[in-house]
Order: structure tokens, then sequence, then C-alpha cells
């Protein structure tokens, strides 16, 4: 139950929505975007409390990516996006004085995730239209974009409430993911 409930919290960071509109000044046009990325880092840091009990639990949690094999499309007319690949990731959590990791595979091998995506400014709107385990679905504030790279930031900051093997649970995330994309040729 515990590595079930640990891996469902690191999903929600991985997986979260959220608004981030932002400005940083990037001359970003969607030609930049259109093509096939590699995926060359993720990383992910933040934080969780678990308040489902009275007493709230604060966990750091911190990811760094690793074996990247795992392509992110963006095509234009009609703006559709495709994932599909696997990489893993080293999670570390941080709670009460114990610290534990663990190894989690991401992979949407079987299951290619597609969608959409728009630009509003230099924020990169992904819109999932399949529903799949990986979700890749947010708001992604572009903070680096050449002929070579893009790299993206995720700022996290919600509340999760739902029920896990018939236990309610309520988890406030905040935190920021890190994606680098480097474009095939």
């Amino acid at each position: 139950m515990k590595k079930v409930y640990v891996t469902l919290v690191f999903l929600i960071f991985l997986l979260a929505c959220t608004e981030n509109k932002e400005n940083t000044n990037l001359d970003v046009e969607i030609s930049d975007i259109v093509g096939e990325w590699e995926l060359v880092e993720f990383l992910l840091d933040g934080n969780y409390t678990d308040e489902t009990l009275d007493l709230p639990i604060n966990t750091e949690i911190s990811a760094v990516g690793s074996d990247y094999d795992f392509t992110i499309t963006f095509t234009n007319n009609p703006k559709d996006v495709t994932a599909i690949g696997s990489f893993n990731s080293t999670v570390t959590y941080s709670s009460l004085g114990s610290t534990t990791s663990e190894l989690i595979v991401i992979d949407t091998n079987d299951k290619q995730e597609t969608g959409t995506w728009n630009l509003i400014g230099e924020v990169l709107e992904v819109i999932p239209s399949s529903q799949t385990d990986i979700n890749l679905e947010g708001d992604f504030k572009i903070i680096e974009l050449n002929d070579e790279i893009m790299q993206l930031q995720m700022d996290i900051d919600q509340i999760f409430e739902g029920t896990d093997q018939d236990e309610a649970f309520k988890i406030s995330a905040k935190g920021t993911t890190y994606l680098k994309l480097k474009k095939k040729i």
C-alpha cells in the first residue's frame, strides 16, 4: 500500500497541470516548436503535505531522470503532440528524519500519449486527447529555446483529493518540474 501511495504522489508531481502564463521575453514562434524532440534531462524538486490525518506530514521530494529513450513530437496544422518512449526517474523522499529512494520507470511504449498543443506567449499548453497512465498535460513555461534545445518548466501548486484502494487522501503539492529537450535533426 505504501509503495502504491508513494508512486501516486510522484506521478501527481510529474503530471500536475498548473496555470503559468508569466512572460520571460523570449521570442517564440510556432515554427520553433514544431518537430521531434528527445528528452535529455528531467528534474523535479518540491514538497507535498499529506493532510489526510489530523496531523499533516510534510515530505520533500526530488527526482532525477536517466536512461532516456523518450521522444515528443509537435506538428502544425493540426497542432498535435505525441509522446512515446521511456526513461527512469530516481525519486527521493525525505520526511520525519527518514529518506527513501526508489526507481520509477516512466514508459509510454505500450500506450502512446497523444494530444493537442497551443503556444500562448512563452507558455506551451499541452492538452491530452488520450487517457493513459502517464498523462502529458500542463502549461509549460519555455525558459530556453534555440535551434537545438528547448527547456521547459512547470510550477506545481495544487491540492489533490481522492481515494486510493478505498482510503481517502488529501495532498497539497508544491514544486517545479524541468524538462530539457534536444531537437532531432
